[in-house]
């Protein structure tokens, strides 16, 4: 982490974060965001020209929040229930509904139409991906180390940041019935006779 300077890794996360902008473009419209969707379709377009092909975020100097959206997203957007939680070799955390989302998301990646020609491009525009994330995953690490059951914390933040993003950062309240009394069918709140 202290070996690459901080506006190199800004930089290469500015690249990867804009090289999904078609991801986040394409779910914006399956789920009727189309005025975020042509906000994000800007970003991209200048963060690519202006942004020397992403490197710099141009885009958010000039106000265009930046949204990530993905097809997991989409179907939970559209009623699909997450199902189970799965720990994936390689991959790490997800869901049934994730894992199907990850799946449709692949051809919409910048790289998966390469052809054989140039799977040296493709290998390093990955590899950069998985180092990007692991390094924006650091600092979790050491939240990670603090907790006693580290598969429950890890369930538990994957759940709920899915389903804050399934609902753009307002998910609905939980009813756990804990509060509610029962129902006796007399809707006037008379005192018990003694």
């Amino acid at each position: 982490m202290h070996v690459v300077p901080q506006p190199v890794r800004n930089s290469v996360n500015n690249f990867v974060t804009n090289l999904r902008s078609p991801e986040t473009i394409v779910n914006d419209l399956l789920q009727a965001k189309f005025r975020q969707s042509a906000s994000d379709t800007g970003r991209m377009l200048l963060n690519t020209t202006a942004g020397i092909g992403g490197l710099f975020d141009v885009a958010t100097r000039t106000g265009m929040v930046y949204h990530d959206e993905d097809f997991g997203q989409t179907l939970g957007r559209w009623g699909v229930g997450e199902g189970w939680f799965l720990m994936l070799p390689l991959l790490g955390p997800s869901d049934n509904r994730d894992l199907v989302g990850r799946v449709a998301d692949m051809p919409l990646d910048g790289t998966f139409w390469l052809d054989g020609d140039h799977d040296w491009l493709k290998f390093s525009v990955e590899g950069i991906t998985v180092l990007n994330l692991r390094a924006n995953l650091l600092d979790a690490d050491k939240l990670m180390d603090q907790q006693l059951d580290k598969y429950l914390f890890l369930r538990t933040a994957y759940l709920q940041q899915r389903q804050s993003a399934v609902y753009d950062g307002h998910p609905p309240q939980e009813d756990y019935d804990i509060y509610d009394a029962p129902d006796t069918g007399d809707s006037t709140d008379k005192p018990a006779k003694k």
